[in-house]
């Protein structure tokens, strides 16, 4: 049996005691940690808070319109700029267009001074963050290049978002300016040109833009098969004092069920065009006509056209159209119809004379925006003939974070003059192969949003999206 032996001044600590002692350190030395990653982080925002607390003088800075310098007897070329949008929806190109009218925008990038790549992506807080590629062209401004970046908030209305979108792009587009061949007639106060001036730049297209599109969809199961197909062309001339618009168009919609080994099946053809001239009057009137043709499996038709001249008056100036317009538009004129089948009135073919008013409202402010179209229609050799047609969507900003959406269309019908008179075929109905009979049509939805806590998070994370 070994001695025992007893240290007077050292006496032996549980292990509990040691283990609470370890736990203390540790805590000490995370704490010091944390104080140190606080003051490291908290310096910067602490000296950028005292940079602001420090006064500043006061920089004297003048402001004036564009103008043209008079020196000289001919005019310098303007920035060509080109809108270039994935969809053109969110750059809001009318009202962009005529927030820069101090500039030519060319619909092709290789023709650009400035290339503006606009991206739209969703944000973390249900609004988007908007990143602007500034991209310089030609010989001087080849090498140049900025990236702009603005956040929206969800309760953002497309007027408040579409100025901020203009802001950006005028602020962007000063460094460009300065450096092109043009810049002592633009300053920061950028001037808008009157439409008539936007028409002045010389153009070896004369203003003429050709587009083509072509689509197709097929779905199916074992059970079930859909295809539909679809393109047009479209021919248009676009200036300040007239307007001239041609389209071609072609759709194909076939549809096959099997049910109980039966099949059921129905196909749709349908080919149109559509001409329109307008001139300008002045700033409240237009007059113009409209040409359409048509031929359509489904409503009967082997070829139906019409031509009718309109006279048009806007309430509100037409410079004014981004932001309000209040359109009265009358048309009157003459139909020819040639049916497939005969009709449930024993016509195979018919020449009718017929007139329309429309009253359009389209008007976007930060409040919100609304859009609504009020049509009527009848034959004038049968008044009981007719059609009136009621197209809205509304969007109000009821107060911040809520909003209200709502869309609706419907219409009173009693002029279905292209009706068959053979009786429908049931699976050809269904399959909404052939026009029905009927007094009425709607279509109507609502939409509440409503958003609340942080607007300052303006980060955006696609990791594993759009994987619904």
């Amino acid at each position: 049996m070994k001695p025992s032996y007893t240290n007077r001044h050292h006496t032996s600590l549980p292990q509990s005691s040691i283990v609470c002692a370890v736990r203390r350190i540790s805590f000490a030395a995370f704490l010091c940690s944390f104080i140190m990653l606080f003051c490291s982080q908290a310096a910067p925002m602490l000296a950028s808070m005292d940079s602001l607390a420090t006064p500043k003088a006061a920089t004297s800075t003048t402001s004036a319109s564009t103008t043209t310098t008079s020196t000289t007897s001919e005019q310098k070329p303007l920035l060509r700029l080109f809108l270039n949008c994935a969809q053109s929806w969110f750059c809001y190109e009318d009202f962009t267009k005529t927030e820069l009218s101090a500039f030519d925008f060319v619909r092709d990038r290789f023709q650009s001074d400035v290339e503006m790549l606009v991206i739209r992506q969703d944000g973390a807080n249900g609004g988007s963050l908007y990143t602007i590629e500034m991209l310089g062209h030609g010989a001087v401004l080849e090498s140049m290049r900025d990236t702009l970046r603005f956040a929206t908030n969800q309760a953002d209305t497309d007027d408040m978002i579409r100025t901020k979108l203009a802001k950006i792009l005028k602020l962007g587009l000063v460094r460009f300016a300065v450096k092109s061949s043009a810049n002592d007639a633009i300053t920061l106060d950028f001037k808008k040109r009157s439409q008539a001036d936007l028409t002045k730049q010389a153009d070896p297209w004369d203003y003429w833009v050709f587009n083509t599109e072509v689509w197709a969809n097929m779905e199916g199961e074992s059970n079930y098969f859909r295809l539909f197909a679809e393109g047009n062309f479209t021919v248009r001339r676009i200036t300040d004092d007239s307007k001239a618009v041609l389209r071609l168009s072609y759709g194909r919609n076939q549809s096959q069920y099997t049910v109980n080994n039966e099949k059921f099946s129905a196909t749709t053809e349908r080919w149109s065009a559509f001409g329109q001239y307008v001139k300008s009057i002045d700033e409240h009137w237009s007059v113009g006509a409209t040409y359409f043709g048509e031929h359509s499996i489904f409503r009967n038709f082997q070829f139906a056209q019409r031509i009718t001249p309109a006279l048009e008056y806007n309430v509100f100036p037409y410079s004014e159209n981004t932001r309000r317009q209040l359109r009265l538009v009358y048309e009157v004129g003459y139909q020819h119809l040639q049916y497939i089948q005969e009709t449930v009135y024993s016509k195979m073919q018919e020449s009718r004379p017929l007139h329309r008013f429309s009253v359009i409202t389209d008007v976007n402010q930060s409040w919100g925006s609304i859009n609504i179209a009020l049509r009527g229609m009848n034959f004038l050799d049968n008044f009981s003939q007719h059609r009136i047609s009621l197209d809205s969507r509304l969007n109000l900003r009821l107060l911040e974070g809520l909003s209200l959406n709502l869309w609706g269309s419907g219409a009173l019908i009693r002029d279905q003059i292209s009706l068959a008179k053979a009786d429908v075929n049931q699976s050809t109905a269904l399959l909404q192969g052939q026009q029905l009979p009927t007094a009425f049509s709607y279509w109507t939805a609502i939409g509440v949003s409503y958003t609340f806590g942080s607007i300052f998070n303006s980060v955006v994370n696609p990791r594993l999206g759009q994987i619904e």
